[in-house]
This record gives C-alpha cells, sequence and structure tokens, in this order.
C-alpha cells in the first residue's frame, strides 16, 4: 500500500504528516526509528539529522515520533501530543527522543495551547514541573522556580509523596505521585 502525497508516491512504512508553518509547506516523511527521511518544501529527501530551523520555527522533528498532527503552536513553542499514555519519566524519555521536552507551560498562553490539547484528547498530562527537596516548593526540571503556575485550589496538598505536577482538562494543575499514566504532551 501507498499514501500519494503532492504527485509523489510515498510507501506505506513511511508516516506522512502534512503542516503549514510561516506560510510554508512541509511535507515530512518519516518512520519512528534512526535512518528515517523527511521530504522538504523542495521535495528534496533529507535524513532527520539534517533537520532545520527556519525562520525560527522548528521543523518538526515530533513527526519522527508519529505526533499526527495533534499539536498546537504559541510563540516559540509547538506543543505535541502522539496520544498515547505513559508514566513520568517514560513520557521525559519519548519527549527527549523527540528532540524536545516533556509539556512545560510558563504563562497563560502556554498553559492554554497545552489545554487545547488536553480537551481535544479528554485526558490529563504531566507538566515539566516537580517538587523540590522541600516539600510543597515545585520546581522546573532544569531546577529554577516556578514563574508561573496554574494550581487547582488547595493544590499542591501532597507534602512531600506528590512529586509530580498533571494538568487537568480545565487547565488547572495538581501534584500527583509519578507513576501513574498521563497523556504524553512535549513541547519543541
Amino acid at each position: 500500500m501507498v499514501h500519494h502525497c503532492c504527485n509523489l508516491v510515498i510507501p506505506n512504512q513511511w508516516l506522512v504528516s502534512n503542516m503549514l508553518l510561516t506560510n510554508h509547506l512541509d511535507v515530512a516523511l518519516s518512520a519512528p526509528k534512526p535512518g528515517s527521511y523527511w521530504l522538504n518544501k523542495n521535495y528534496q529527501i533529507k535524513p532527520l539529522s539534517y533537520l532545520y530551523f527556519k525562520h525560527k520555527m522548528y521543523f518538526l522533528f515530533i513527526l519522527a515520533l508519529n505526533f499526527e498532527g495533534k499539536f498546537h503552536q504559541v510563540g516559540g513553542k509547538i506543543f505535541a501530543t502522539n496520544g498515547e499514555q505513559a508514566d513520568f519519566e517514560a513520557s521525559k524519555l519519548t519527549c527527549k527522543k523527540a528532540g524536545g521536552r516533556i509539556a512545560t507551560p510558563m504563562n497563560e498562553a502556554e498553559n492554554s495551547a497545552l489545554l487545547s490539547i488536553l480537551k481535544e484528547q479528554n485526558k490529563y498530562a504531566y507538566l515539566g514541573v516537580t517538587e523540590g527537596v522541600i516539600p510543597s516548593i515545585y520546581l522546573y526540571l532544569d531546577g529554577t522556580p516556578l514563574s508561573y503556575s496554574n494550581w487547582r485550589k488547595n493544590e499542591p496538598n501532597g507534602k512531600g509523596k506528590e512529586k509530580c505536577v498533571e494538568m487537568f482538562t480545565d487547565g488547572q494543575w495538581n501534584d500527583k505521585a509519578c507513576n501513574q499514566n498521563r497523556l504524553t504532551v512535549c513541547e519543541f
């Protein structure tokens, strides 16, 4: 079986996604493993290692993990999901392999963009925020203090027992044990 796109015949084992970024249509062809290729807007096949930045827009490396177009862009960030659920560490690893990191909203606009994905998927997601060594003090994964938060009333309340943070489908945050499966959402 083959997919047809843009006057090309594409082998079935390649994943196809079309996306419009800054008025450039890029067609990405990739398989979720090393040695994958993408086809740029000039129909040149390039290895994924050749990914480029164009007008400060990331060419979506997320396609290598089959994010199937489930993404939202806000400012310089792109939030995307593969639709799969995993625990916190597995979600972090998935995002790292895709060239990004677990979603970390730094302001209300980013929180809203991430919320759009959660509503579409009707699932909660982990955020790139964890409890520090001092109970109830939450930090970004790089160890810096939060500059933005959207805690639900009476949260965080785990007092050292809930080290991770999830976002609900109303956009509010909750401290949570890290071993529960939540929607994997990455940022790029």
